[in-house]
């Protein structure tokens, strides 16, 4: 038994001794992986990939399920179930250009707000119905005019201001 054990040295039979943990370096590769599967899943969007999607969406769902967060779990498992294709929206027809649904909704319903409010108090609720219903011939038609017209469209890109006039 002495082979195999050194019974004479009592530090031997002990367990190992575990380096300290480091909680700000845990918190930083947990927020970086979170991170980078926002970025990924934000990718997966814009590309059209549905297989992509998927994936992060099953990610997701473990992250969920481990964090106590059934909510999320429960949300992330019926989303997954019904989105594979048919959530994402190519408006501008270009490659990668792909934004979520959703998003395309919300745009859609600002433009029809946009309509509305230039009708002041003579709404009524066919003509809501009309706007709806006419709202991307309308949408093709401003935009048209836009165009003709030199009128610059907002862009919706953060723009980075310059330093050099305040380092003079």
């Amino acid at each position: 038994m002495d082979t195999f054990v050194d019974t004479n040295n009592p530090s031997a039979n002990s367990s190992p001794i575990e380096p300290p943990q480091d909680g700000v370096h845990a918190h930083d590769c947990g927020m970086l992986s979170s991170g980078l599967l926002l970025l990924e899943f934000k990718d997966a969007i814009w590309d059209g990939d549905g297989n992509r999607i998927m994936r992060c969406w099953r990610y997701m769902l473990l992250i969920y399920t481990a964090t106590g967060r059934t909510n999320y779990a429960t949300e992330a498992l019926r989303m997954a179930a019904q989105l594979k294709w048919n959530r994402i929206v190519n408006v501008h027809g270009r490659e990668a250009k792909n934004i979520p649904a959703d998003l395309y909704m919300e745009h859609l319903n600002r433009e029809c707000k946009m309509i509305l409010a230039g009708m002041g108090s003579n709404i009524t609720e066919e003509l809501i119905l009309s706007v709806s219903h006419a709202l991307k011939q309308l949408t093709t038609i401003l935009s048209s005019l836009d165009l003709h017209n030199g009128v610059s469209q907002e862009s919706a890109a953060h723009t980075v201001k310059l330093n050099t006039s305040d380092l003079k």
